[in-house]
C-alpha cells in the first residue's frame, strides 16, 4: 500500500491503475476504521487515487494499524521524534486546538505536542500520587502552576542543590513568560541556592532567554537522548546562563561528534525501570572521551535497567563524579 517510493506530505493517499486493487484497499481500510475518498485529477489519466479522510488522529490510526510495513515511515508522520520497533497505539488523546496528539503506545512510550518520551517516571510518578490524595497533583499529569509553593526556597536557609520543576518543563508551551520570570526572580533572590534547570524545549529556551535574568546561582540544562536531540545543544548556547550542562539520559544510541565548545557540564545515565532499554558501553565512553578532550567535567549516573542498584555506576572500574568548579553554596 505505500512502496518505497511514497511519501508523507500531511496527507495519506494510495495511487493504483487497477481500480479492483483500490477498492480493496478501501475495502480493508474500512475495517480497520479509515475512510478512503476517490480523487479525481483532470490529468491524472494512467492511475486512479484515493485520499484518507479525516485528521490526524485518523492518519496516526491509520500508520499504526498497517505496521510493520509502514514502519520506516514513521520519521514522516511525526518527525524526529521516534526511533525504535514496533508499537501499537492503546489511545489517543487531543491536546488544545492545534493539530497535536498525545499517544500512548502499548511500549510505554507517549508523544505530547512534538516530544517523545518513554517510560516517563514523570507520568507514572503523577498518577500514583493523585491516586495517593496529594493536593497538589489532583491534575494528574496535566500542566498545573502551582503559585503557592513558588517562593518555598526562600524559606530554606540552608544552601540546597535544587533540582526545578523535576515533574515537569518549565519551558512549556503554556507556562506564561511572566510565570517564568518570577521563577527567576525566586532563584536571583535565594542567591545561597544552587539551581539545575533542564527542558527539553530547547527552542523556546532560546527564545526567552533575553528576557531572563541569568543570576550564576542558575545553571540551565537541555536532554540529549540520542542524535537526534544535538540541536539542542546549539540553543542552550544561545542562552545567557552562566552554566551550561547536558543531560545526556537516557542515553539511547551514540553521540559522535558533539559540540561541548561553551558547555561546563555533562551528565549521563541508562534509563531505569519498567521496560527500560539497554545502554550500550560503547555510548557512554564515546560521551566521556569527547568530554575528557573537550575539558568538560563528566558525571555517570548510572547503568539503569530494572534493577539499576545492582548495575552500579561505576564505568571502567571507578565512579565519574565530575561536577563544575564553581559551586559555591553560603547560608542566607
Amino acid at each position: 500500500m505505500y512502496d518505497a517510493e511514497g511519501e508523507y506530505n500531511k496527507n495519506v493517499r494510495i495511487s493504483q491503475k487497477d481500480v479492483a486493487t483500490l477498492e480493496r484497499v478501501c475495502h480493508y481500510a474500512a475495517e480497520l476504521g479509515s475512510v478512503f475518498e476517490i480523487e479525481q485529477f483532470p490529468k491524472q489519466k494512467e492511475a486512479l487515487t484515493v485520499r484518507l479522510k479525516g485528521d490526524l488522529s485518523t492518519r496516526v490510526n491509520f500508520f499504526s494499524c498497517v505496521q510493520p510495513a509502514l514502519i520506516r515511515k514513521f520519521s514522516d508522520v511525526f518527525g524526529r521524534i521516534y526511533e525504535g520497533g514496533t508499537i501499537a497505539v492503546s489511545g489517543l488523546r487531543r491536546v488544545g486546538i492545534q493539530e497535536l496528539v498525545d499517544i500512548q503506545t502499548s511500549s510505554g512510550t507517549f508523544i505530547a505536542e512534538g516530544i517523545v518520551t518513554h517510560n516517563c517516571y514523570a507520568e507514572r510518578m503523577a498518577k500514583r500520587l493523585k491516586a495517593m490524595g496529594q493536593p497538589n497533583y489532583v491534575n494528574g499529569f496535566k500542566l498545573t502552576m502551582h503559585e503557592h509553593v513558588l517562593e518555598k526556597p526562600l524559606e530554606w536557609k540552608t544552601p540546597q542543590v535544587i533540582f526545578v520543576n523535576s515533574m515537569s518543563d518549565l519551558f512549556h508551551k503554556d507556562v506564561p513568560l511572566e510565570f517564568i520570570q518570577r521563577v527567576f526572580d525566586v532563584m536571583k533572590r535565594a542567591h545561597w541556592h544552587q539551581f539545575q534547570v533542564l527542558t527539553k524545549r530547547s527552542e523556546r529556551l532560546a527564545e526567552l532567554s533575553p528576557y531572563l535574568e541569568w543570576t550564576d546561582n542558575i545553571w540551565m540544562g537541555v536532554s540529549v537522548e540520542n542524535k537526534d536531540y544535538v540541536y539542542r545543544i546549539d540553543d542552550l548556547r544561545k542562552t545567557g546562563a552562566k552554566i551550561k550542562f547536558l543531560s545526556v539520559e537516557p542515553l539511547l544510541g551514540p553521540l559522535p561528534k558533539m559540540n561541548l565548545k561553551g558547555i561546563n557540564w555533562v551528565i549521563v545515565g541508562g534509563e531505569s525501570g519498567p521496560g527500560a532499554r539497554p545502554l550500550e558501553r560503547e555510548w557512554v565512553t564515546g560521551v566521556r572521551d569527547q568530554c575528557l578532550k573537550a575539558r568538560v567535567p563528566f558525571f555517570f549516573k548510572q547503568w539503569g535497567g530494572v534493577q539499576k542498584k545492582k548495575a552500579g555506576r561505576e564505568l571502567e572500574g571507578r565512579t565519574w563524579n565530575e561536577m563544575p568548579a564553581n559551586i559555591n553554596l553560603v547560608k542566607a
